[in-house]
């Protein structure tokens, strides 16, 4: 199984994602929180760039600053049931946290708690 994660962060580092996406999948599955991206712009700003790159895009939103495994499995089911090929994860290092364990639920059908006790 290949796995890769690639973490991109800093100023005007969105207008780089198509860039970004080249070597990685159309299919992808945002993950971020609630309310904050909305209101701060980022949302916008992202989905356009994958709008750009010609991205079918699915969202799960709300995971929580401190991270709950029912949200972790529930993004990773809608990863599955989509074919995921990227994930995105915008926001704080809890999301970040979050779509690393989705990475690596989806493809092994597993819980995340499974993964996090290494069963």
């Amino acid at each position: 199984m290949n796995n890769p994660t690639c973490l991109h962060f800093g100023r005007n580092i969105i207008s780089g994602l198509p860039e970004v996406m080249q070597n990685f999948g159309k299919r992808v599955l945002l993950v971020y929180g609630k309310k904050s991206v909305k209101n701060n712009g980022i949302y916008d700003e992202v989905m356009k760039q994958l709008h750009l790159a010609g991205s079918k895009v699915f969202e799960y939103s709300g995971i929580k600053s401190n991270p709950v495994i029912s949200d972790v499995d529930a993004a990773a089911e809608l990863g599955r049931e989509s074919n995921i090929e990227l994930i995105i994860a915008v926001g704080v290092e809890a999301f970040i946290d979050s779509a690393k364990i989705i990475a690596l639920a989806i493809p092994i059908k597993n819980k995340a708690w499974d993964i996090l006790i290494i069963k």
